[in-house]
């Protein structure tokens, strides 16, 4: 099962700290498609596209694809955009 990043969610990925970055990769891992409804995560209305929480204030966006998972975006609710 493939798992590929959009260049916004990458991006997110690469400059988290590192205890946040252990928690999305502990996440990705996860993603299965016989497992992902483990996961604890919540289907947006209208759309393909699922939400689950990594911790208090970062969430992960995602897609299931014909090949695997697309990681739309990673949102961390704290950091400040500039």
């Amino acid at each position: 099962m493939s798992v590929q990043f959009r260049e916004k969610a990458l991006m997110a990925y690469e400059t988290m700290p590192l205890n946040q970055k252990h928690k999305v990769f502990e996440v990705i891992q996860q993603l299965d498609v016989k497992n992902s409804h483990q996961l604890n995560s919540d289907k947006l209305d209208n759309t393909d596209t699922w939400v689950v929480r990594v911790d208090g204030s970062v969430r992960l966006l995602f897609k299931k694809t014909d090949q695997g998972f697309l990681i739309i975006d990673i949102i961390d609710h704290k950091k400040e955009d500039y």
